[in-house]
Parts: C-alpha cells; sequence; structure tokens
C-alpha cells in the first residue's frame, strides 16, 4: 500500500502489519489530477489537482497523522495488476483508515449544510463504498470548510442516500442487510466506466473478481455469480419490482423476456425493502450451471387464456409485510423445467396462500436470454415438397419483408416487419413455375406472433394464388411482391388446376395442397409448410381446409 508522507508529500510504501495510521480521501475526480506517474516526477505542485494533495495532507497533519492515501496517486493504473489488487483491497483501506476526509468541491457549506444533497459525490459509484466503509468521516466544501462530521450528519445522510442510519453510524451492521437493499443504493449512481458500477460494489460484497475492462455489462453479471456464492439470499433475484407494492394480479404479465440476473443495479431501484425470511424446507443449494441458475423454488402454474405461466416462490418479502412474498414470472416447458424469466414489472408479490398451493421443484432459469427458433426477431419455415417436380414445377422465387431462403436446407428465414399493439407480422410468398406451359401459382405463408407470450399466441395461415391466364409471368412477380395478407387463420387450403382441352388428361384435376403447421424439430418450434401436388385424383382435406376450383382458361393461359 502507498502512503502520501503529509510532511514530505512524497510516496512510501508499506505491507501489511507495517502499514502506519493513516487518513483517506475521498473525492470527485476533476480534469487535472495527480497521477502516480506525476507525484513520481518533480513539477506535479503545477497541476490543477495538487492543491487536494496539499490542502488534505494540512488537515492530515492537523489530526496528529503522518500519512494519507489518495486514490488518484496512490494507484499505479499503468499496471493492470496493481489496479486489479488495489480494488479488490480498497473497501477495507477505507474501513481500517483512521479518519476519511470527504471533499464536496460543488458545495459552499456557508449557505447550508443542506446543500449538500446537490453534490456530484452522492451520484457516484465509488463514493458508495467510500461513505459505508469508514467509521469515521469529516466532510468539507469547496473551501476546505468543515461540514460535519458523519455521525452527526447521519440523519441527514440516510435521507440522501437510502442507507439507513444503523450502517452510517456501525459499518459492522452491513452483514445484517439484504442483497437487494444493497443494489438498490447503487440503482442511480453514475461511473465513468461501464464496467466500475459493479467493480465499486466488490467491497459492500464483500466478494472478490479480477477486473476485466471492456467487458462491459458483463461486470455486473459476474458480481452476482460471485455474490450467489456467498450469499444465500433470495433478494438478489428480486429485481423489476413495480413502484406499487400492493399485492398483484397474476395475470398481469409482461411479455418481454430476460435472463434470471439483472443487467445493472437500478433494476433494484424498487427493492430496498426486500429482505430474506428462513426456509424451515431442506433446500438444496442452488447454483449456476451450463443451462443457467439451478434452484429449488416452489412453483405454481397458471393458466389464462389458454397461456401458461408460471410463478416461482421466493423465500423473501417485503421489509415488516408478513401477507405475502415475492415471485417470479417465468416463462416455458413443463417437460423440461427450464424456463426464461419474465422483465422488469412482472416482479412481485403475492398472498401466502399461494405460496402454499406451489409445488416444489427443481428448476433451471436461463442466466441470458437463449435465441432460439421460437422466439426471436422472426421465424423459420421448413418446406416439404412432395411431386412437385415430376409435375415439372420449381421453386423460382421468393418474395418477403427480408426474407431469406436457403435452397440447400429449404428452409425459409423470415423477419418480422410490421407489428401493432399485439401482434408482430412476418409473410413470405413462394413462386412455383412449370416452364414448359408457362405456368405459375404462388404459395403465400403468413406468420404472427404475440407481443406478450411465448412460446404461445403464434399464429399461421396459408393461401395459394394461382396466375391468371391473362397475366404475364414479369406483372405476375411484381403481384407477388405486394400480396397482402388475409389473416383467416387458414392452415390447410386446397385447389384443383384442370388442364388445357387438348390435354389427354384434361379431366382429371391438377391438385394442390399446402398446409403450414408448427412441429418440434431438434426441441425447437418450427413452422413447416407442406407443398403436395398430384394429377390422379383429388387429395382429400381437413374440415378446415379452404378448397378452390380453377378452370383451364384462367389458370393456365398466359
Amino acid at each position: 500500500m502507498r502512503l502520501i508522507n503529509v510532511e514530505t508529500l512524497k510516496l512510501e510504501e508499506y505491507l501489511g502489519s507495517q502499514i502506519p495510521p493513516y487518513a483517506i480521501l475521498s473525492h470527485c475526480w476533476g480534469t487535472e489530477e495527480v497521477t502516480f506517474q506525476d507525484i513520481t516526477g518533480s513539477d506535479w505542485r503545477r497541476i490543477r489537482g495538487a492543491s487536494k494533495i496539499k490542502r488534505s495532507s494540512a488537515i492530515c497533519h492537523q489530526h496528529g497523522l503522518r500519512y494519507i492515501w489518495i486514490d488518484t496517486c496512490c494507484i499505479d493504473k499503468s499496471s493492470s495488476s496493481e489496479l486489479s489488487e488495489s480494488i479488490n483491497s480498497m473497501y477495507n483501506w477505507y474501513a481500517k483508515s483512521v479518519v476519511c476526509f470527504a471533499y464536496l468541491e460543488d458545495i459552499d457549506c456557508s449557505k447550508g449544510k443542506e446543500l449538500i444533497r446537490k453534490s456530484r459525490w452522492f451520484t457516484r459509484g465509488w463514493t458508495l463504498q467510500e461513505l459505508i466503509a469508514p467509521g469515521r468521516i469529516e466532510f468539507f466544501d469547496q473551501q476546505w470548510m468543515l461540514i460535519g462530521k458523519k455521525l452527526d450528519l447521519s440523519g441527514l445522510l440516510s435521507d440522501i442516500t437510502s442507507i439507513p442510519e444503523s450502517i452510517l453510524e456501525d459499518p459492522s451492521e452491513l452483514i445484517f442487510c439484504s442483497v437487494a437493499r444493497k443494489m438498490s443504493w447503487a440503482a442511480y449512481r453514475e461511473t465513468t466506466r461501464e464496467e466500475d458500477i459493479a467493480y465499486c460494489l466488490l467491497g459492500i460484497f464483500g466478494v472478490n473478481m479480477p477486473l476485466l475492462y471492456g467487458e462491459g455489462a458483463r461486470a455486473f453479471t459476474r458480481l452476482q455469480e460471485e455474490v450467489l456464492k456467498e450469499a444465500d439470499d433470495h433478494s438478489i433475484f428480486a429485481w423489476g419490482l413495480p413502484k406499487s407494492d400492493s399485492l398483484q394480479n397474476e395475470d398481469d404479465f409482461l411479455g418481454d423476456y430476460a435472463g434470471v440476473l439483472a443487467i445493472h443495479p437500478v433494476d433494484f431501484a424498487m427493492s430496498n425493502n426486500i429482505v430474506p425470511f428462513p426456509s424451515k424446507r431442506g433446500v438444496q443449494p442452488y447454483s449456476m450451471t451450463n443451462k443457467g441458475l439451478r434452484i429449488e423454488l416452489p412453483l405454481l402454474k397458471v393458466i389464462n387464456e389458454s397461456k401458461i405461466h408460471w410463478i416461482a416462490m421466493l423465500d423473501c418479502h417485503y421489509e415488516d409485510d408478513f401477507s405475502g412474498v415475492i415471485g417470479l414470472s417465468l416463462e416455458g416447458t413443463e417437460k423440461s423445467f427450464e424456463f426464461l424469466r419474465s422483465s422488469a414489472g412482472s416482479t412481485r408479490r403475492y398472498p401466502i396462500e399461494r405460496m402454499k398451493q406451489a409445488e416444489l421443484r427443481t428448476i433451471f432459469v436461463r442466466k441470458q436470454l437463449l435465441k432460439t427458433a421460437s422466439k426471436q426477431n422472426g421465424r423459420k419455415c421448413l418446406i416439404r415438397v412432395k411431386s412437385i417436380q415430376p409435375n415439372d414445377y420449381t421453386m423460382i422465387r421468393l418474395e418477403g419483408h427480408n426474407s431469406k431462403w436457403n435452397r440447400d436446407t429449404m428452409v425459409i428465414n423470415m423477419s418480422f416487419g410490421f407489428q401493432d399493439q399485439d401482434w408482430q407480422y412476418a409473410s413470405s410468398t413462394i413462386m412455383f413455375l412449370d416452364e414448359h406451359i408457362n405456368s405459375s401459382f404462388a404459395v403465400v405463408i403468413g406468420i404472427r406472433q404475440r407481443q406478450s407470450s411465448f412460446p404461445s399466441g403464434l399464429g399461421e395461415m396459408i393461401n395459394i394464388l394461382p396466375k391468371p391466364g391473362n397475366v404475364s409471368l414479369d406483372e405476375w412477380k411484381r403481384e407477388c411482391k405486394g400480396v397482402k395478407i388475409d389473416w383467416d387463420g387458414t392452415q390447410e387450403k386446397v385447389v384443383q388446376l384442370y388442364k388445357l382441352p387438348h390435354d389427354s388428361d384434361r379431366d382429371i384435376p391438377l391438385t394442390i395442397r399446402a398446409s403450414i403447421a408448427k412441429e418440434e424439430i431438434l426441441n425447437q418450434w418450427i413452422d413447416v409448410l407442406d407443398i403436395e401436388m398430384r394429377r390422379d385424383v383429388p387429395i382429400g382435406a381437413a374440415n378446415n381446409t379452404k378448397r378452390e376450383i380453377f378452370n383451364v382458361l384462367t389458370s393456365y393461359l398466359t
């Protein structure tokens, strides 16, 4: 640990038990701070930030201390290993200091102590641990005038930060705080680098992990994974709560999905009063696996309008409220008990009676969203064709919003385009041509997916459009680009086409049947389009099949 000797203003290094009593500075960084490289040189006193070092060192000397630690210049940030070690040690360094000087350079205390509410110091991520860890803090304004001490200002500080006075007065009380409550303190704090919103919380949760600048939001995920290893506290999953803590209607679900872990402390903004309660059941330890979070929870099935949802009951509740528990909205399959978590807003309070109705199950909740064919920005449609080529018809064209056709696998990737409040839509038009008689027909696929359900709420339709005889092939191609979808729910259609009069088989209809349905392939729900063409006898169809017969002149003449 490097310390500044307040008499010589030079750095000295100490290890372990050799570290002398020291003061520590808490402040918001400015544009011209003195770095480690600067202070080891000779001209650092000319830098604007040097005044902080001089003034804080003078106050340190007045307190009878010879050393002070200041983050800007006591860490060699050019060394990633030293930076990582320092950040992992920083909470303890603040906790072991004799006194912490909190410098609020944007506050003039002569106008009243209440003005500290407006200080930038209370909005920064790193200053959260710097407020909690030290047992003794003295606050100074921009002129280095004493504003007050932490113990004397504990009521005001608690009101500003939502940190209980008991913790501000005795930091050892921190171990009795729930994970959700600690996270909520950082909800609206900011850091210059995205990763630091996670790294600045390491000490508060008593965990360590390597620093990987460049990982972005992944840092906050790693932080939660480390907390999971140490804390048996379900409140870590109690994020995304609504502003109202009233009992919620369990049928009121949102339709977006998320991983089991939060992506930022702001997700815990409404979780300040969530606390865990002891569980009487012999609960198995939960852990993160390659299939997501493996956890044993009371699980309740909810059926609403033919849609199935699940509620996983957590061992936590609103503090001083014993009428309900916190539950998570999940969606997935009963077959595998693998689930996705509904997004923020679907974590709610449920009556205790509902928890008693739930069945204890071991489930997996995805850590991250898994993009599969059943839930993504589009849909996959597998085309199965029977008897098309023997009848001289080949697929010649695909029309549709960002639709892509893989000729080798006969799969169409359809992207959702138009959407309204309830649905998002995708469509494709596949054209077939018999070039010998210049005959063509098109199969139109329409798929819509509800905005608010997974994987239910899907809708498919199909139509067959023979090319009119008085329309050229080029005109027909242009018309197929603008085909309008009639969402009538038709999933199977049969069209019978008669041959030309000079054809010897003119009395035998040429029958085309197209149907679309979802099939589970490789554990994924895929839309499958079956197209069949026969010239011998009419093909049978189900009751909901639409059948149309086109006469020879309108179907085949060009």
